[in-house]
């Protein structure tokens, strides 16, 4: 059993004009169709889509692809456990 979850991440590019359009990141590959995809514009606010073909350029309007996909592991926060004080020393009676 993985202690982790595995989220893909990619930048976004304009076919057209080559315009740096945002990030998007889900928990199935990019070009899996029907799986939510969270949309990260430059500068704007985040929105889910079904499938990259409903992004477009804010630039031009023209078609996007996902450049550099890639596969990151994303762990949970680490709780250390808590020690426990040490033993006071044993004085020694002469």
């Amino acid at each position: 059993m993985a202690d982790y979850e595995i989220v893909y991440h990619a930048e976004i590019r304009c076919y057209w004009c080559g315009c740096d359009c945002g990030t998007v990141s889900s928990r199935k590959p990019i070009n899996d169709p029907g799986e939510p995809i969270e949309y990260h514009p430059r500068g704007g606010e985040v929105r889910v889509v079904r499938r990259l073909g409903e992004v477009r350029c804010p630039r031009c309007r023209g078609p996007v692809f996902a450049e550099n996909p890639e596969k990151r592991r994303i762990y949970p926060d680490f709780v250390f456990r808590q020690r426990r004080p040490r033993r006071p020393k044993e004085t020694k009676v002469a």
